[in-house]
Protein backbone atom coordinates (compact mmCIF):
# COMPACT_ATOMS: atom_id res chain seq x y z
CA UNK A 1 0.00 0.00 0.00
CA UNK A 2 3.05 2.32 0.85
CA UNK A 3 4.36 1.57 -2.58
CA UNK A 4 1.27 2.28 -4.43
CA UNK A 5 1.11 5.62 -2.39
CA UNK A 6 4.41 6.87 -3.21
CA UNK A 7 3.30 6.64 -6.98
CA UNK A 8 0.06 8.32 -7.18
CA UNK A 9 -0.39 10.41 -4.28
CA UNK A 10 3.21 11.65 -3.00
CA UNK A 11 4.34 12.85 -6.68
CA UNK A 12 1.59 15.52 -6.42
CA UNK A 13 2.45 16.90 -3.07
CA UNK A 14 6.25 16.78 -4.35
CA UNK A 15 4.90 19.34 -6.82
CA UNK A 16 2.84 21.65 -5.13
CA UNK A 17 5.43 21.76 -2.69
CA UNK A 18 8.72 22.33 -4.64
CA UNK A 19 7.24 23.80 -8.26
CA UNK A 20 4.27 25.55 -6.87
CA UNK A 21 6.12 26.75 -4.15
CA UNK A 22 2.82 25.79 -1.37
CA UNK A 23 5.21 25.31 1.61
CA UNK A 24 2.75 26.39 4.22
CA UNK A 25 -0.10 28.04 3.98
CA UNK A 26 -1.12 31.83 4.45
CA UNK A 27 -4.53 31.74 5.82
CA UNK A 28 -5.14 30.97 9.56
CA UNK A 29 -8.34 28.29 11.01
CA UNK A 30 -9.06 24.92 9.76
CA UNK A 31 -11.71 26.53 7.10
CA UNK A 32 -9.58 28.64 5.72
CA UNK A 33 -6.77 26.51 5.01
CA UNK A 34 -8.93 23.94 3.47
CA UNK A 35 -10.03 26.34 1.26
CA UNK A 36 -6.88 27.29 0.12
CA UNK A 37 -5.86 23.80 -0.52
CA UNK A 38 -8.58 23.15 -2.34
CA UNK A 39 -7.85 25.69 -4.59
CA UNK A 40 -4.53 24.86 -5.09
CA UNK A 41 -5.85 21.06 -6.08
CA UNK A 42 -8.22 22.79 -8.57
CA UNK A 43 -5.38 24.59 -10.10
CA UNK A 44 -3.11 21.69 -10.05
CA UNK A 45 -6.06 19.29 -11.90
CA UNK A 46 -6.91 22.35 -14.12
CA UNK A 47 -3.11 22.09 -15.19
CA UNK A 48 -3.18 18.41 -15.16
CA UNK A 49 -6.00 18.31 -17.92
CA UNK A 50 -4.61 21.40 -20.02
CA UNK A 51 -1.15 18.94 -20.27
CA UNK A 52 -3.49 16.30 -21.66
CA UNK A 53 -5.38 17.74 -24.08
CA UNK A 54 -2.04 19.97 -25.60
CA UNK A 55 -0.26 16.87 -25.70
CA UNK A 56 -3.41 14.31 -27.33
CA UNK A 57 -3.23 17.43 -29.59
CA UNK A 58 -7.76 17.65 -28.09
CA UNK A 59 -10.07 20.27 -29.79
CA UNK A 60 -11.52 21.32 -27.07
CA UNK A 61 -14.89 23.00 -28.62
CA UNK A 62 -15.60 19.48 -29.88
CA UNK A 63 -14.99 17.58 -26.75
CA UNK A 64 -17.03 19.97 -24.93
CA UNK A 65 -20.10 20.13 -27.55
CA UNK A 66 -19.84 16.00 -26.80
CA UNK A 67 -20.50 16.09 -23.81
CA UNK A 68 -23.59 18.36 -23.65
Amino acid sequence: MKKQRSTTVEPTFGNMKHNKKFTHFLLRGTEKAAIEFVLMCIAINIEKIYTYITTHQIDLNSALQAVT
